[in-house]
């Protein structure tokens, strides 16, 4: 790694913690470096279905660069400016003067009347340039008019000296400026930005948003409360958790929960994936902490849409209290903590539900048989952790617990150097002192994995699309088993993948679970190849033996 790209480390991990990283801004801000430009560097979002343009600012003041804001740009058709009069400027008259202006075609004279010394020119700048003035004195006693005075202003020399020789004389990049002044608003770089994006049709808030988060006052406290949900929000939407949970995230957040966990699940090839989500409130301030989220493969039957797990037991009276559960974990250990009489059971609720174990007195004395293998076999489980919303996602979470390989191009070992690797939990070793399984790694490109390479082995019909190659790949490196065609026998088949990057192998199984034998989709090179990898490895473990053929 250069100089260079060491020296915007910090500025990379800004704009990601911030939402405004893109691929391709660390170029632009190298780039930016070597010309040492002091240039924003522009990126784009949507926000209520217009694009936006944002604008993290470099700064070189103290030598290195250093990135402290960025500013917002709103719609192109948003700025309006209104009419006015103040101490005898007439706004609408200098409007009316403006239309009938006449430029010469060669601008060796910027009015036609010139030569008469008739000048209505030098009387129009100079009113614009007194209003925008007065505005400026006035900003300190009244804003909202003084920033009125100085939009339309602006907002008139901007519309009609435009694209004319009056342009160039204003000076060097002074229109420019000067839109950027009155069509963006600034913000803190530490404040994210869909915390003013979510606010973009409302100019009047924007600018209320940005003064608060300048300014060091109680009101702050409200401002960083906002991003850190937004920052929280951005963190599970690239995690890959559901917008429900990042609702009641939000929900819980604004109750001031301090400690709270949610739930869902991911279907498995057998079973389901239970996911807990943990977060928990800061003991020195209101900010909230998502580091970790676990994940637990139940092999028992999922659940269908609308069903929940239900743990029921009387209370003095005798009335029925029932409890809902999203997962089976949870389920299952709330009911082995019961004492007295209880019923685990599932369904939509307490009157429209299949019992599947039941209690007396604390001891179980019923396990529906289909429910025998949930019930007694205890699931595996991990706990993920997270950096700044950065490690495994909730996918590649879910897959790992199965038992398969994950692929991450954003490792870091202990000096703080990135790397990638296949990534795959050791089931054999069993847990830590943590409860953790030891994970095995397989580094890229050291180890020899290619899964591109592999794939290519197969006569496989994807891959003849190469859009289709793109995803297929992806999904592997993600830990799926995609669904592929292939042919056996003379006929099209669907067989699932899975990257086996131990063996630089692939593993296929057919559509109810059962493995199928790789060789047979081989592509004919591919097959002579292995067939003559094969003989020489029979040689090689003869001639060890002392054995000749």
């Amino acid at each position: 790694m250069s100089q260079d790209e060491n020296s915007i480390a910090p500025i990379i991990d800004l704009l990601k913690a911030s939402g405004l990283y893109d691929k391709g801004v660390e170029q632009k801000i190298l780039d930016a470096i070597a010309y040492r430009t002091g240039e924003p560097i522009e990126v784009t979002r949507v926000f209520d279905g217009k694009e936006v343009t944002i604008e993290p600012y470099l700064n070189f003041s103290y030598g290195h660069p250093t990135l402290s804001s960025y500013a917002i740009w709103l719609p192109d058709n948003y700025k309006a400016y209104h009419h006015l009069e103040h101490d005898g400027i007439n706004t609408v008259m200098l409007e009316q003067q403006l239309k009938q202006l006449q430029w010469v075609g060669d601008n060796s004279r910027i009015f036609d009347n010139r030569m008469t010394g008739d000048d209505p020119l030098d009387y129009i700048i100079s009113q614009l340039g007194m209003l925008y003035s007065a505005g400026e004195n006035l900003l300190a006693k009244d804003y909202r008019k003084a920033s009125e005075m100085q939009n339309t202003s602006t907002s008139l020399m901007l519309k009609y000296f435009t694209g004319t020789p009056m342009e160039g004389s204003m000076g060097p990049k002074w229109l420019n400026w000067n839109e950027r002044y009155e069509r963006s608003v600034l913000f803190p770089i530490h404040i994210h930005i869909n915390l003013p994006g979510n606010r973009i049709n409302n100019r009047e808030e924007l600018e209320k948003l940005s003064q608060m988060a300048f300014q060091n006052n109680p009101k702050n406290q409200f401002i960083m409360n906002l991003n850190n949900l937004e920052n929280l929000k951005e963190e599970m939407k690239n995690l890959g958790f559901k917008d429900k949970l990042i609702e009641k995230m939000e929900d819980n957040m604004r109750k001031d929960v301090p400690e709270f966990i949610l739930h869902d699940s991911i279907p498995a090839t057998k079973g389901q994936v239970d996911l807990a989500l943990h977060f928990k409130q800061s003991n020195q301030s209101d900010f909230y902490y998502f580091n970790k989220f676990t994940v637990s493969h139940n092999q028992g039957k999922p659940l269908e849409e609308g069903q929940h797990y239900m743990v029921i037991t009387k209370n003095e009276e005798g009335k029925n209290i029932v409890k809902k559960h999203e997962n089976v974990s949870d389920a299952l250990a709330f009911f082995k903590e019961q004492k007295g009489n209880s019923e685990l059971a599932v369904g939509k609720d307490a009157a429209n539900k299949v019992m599947v174990a039941s209690m007396e007195n604390g001891k179980v004395n019923y396990v529906a048989k289909e429910f025998n293998r949930t019930y007694y076999a205890s699931p595996a489980t991990q706990t993920i952790w997270l950096e700044r919303g950065k490690g495994f996602t909730a996918e590649q979470a879910a897959n790992l617990i199965q038992g398969r390989s994950v692929y991450r191009d954003d490792m870091m070992n202990m000096g703080g150097e990135t790397y990638k690797a296949w990534i795959k939990l050791d089931f054999d070793k069993g847990k830590d002192r943590f409860q953790n399984y030891s994970i095995n790694q397989y580094h890229d490109p050291s180890y020899g994995f290619d899964i591109n390479k592999v794939l290519d082995k197969f006569n496989i019909k994807e891959l003849e699309d190469p859009a289709k190659k793109v995803l297929l790949e992806a999904s592997l490196r993600n830990g799926n088993r995609p669904l592929v065609t292939v042919e056996k026998e003379g006929q099209e088949v669907k067989v699932f993948l899975e990257a086996v990057p131990r063996y630089s192998q692939l593993n296929m199984y057919a559509e109810n679970g059962k493995p199928e034998k790789r060789e047979q989709f081989l592509k004919e090179t591919a097959l002579s190849s292995t067939q003559e990898n094969t003989k020489g490895q029979e040689k090689e473990i003869s001639e060890s033996q002392g054995v000749r053929r």
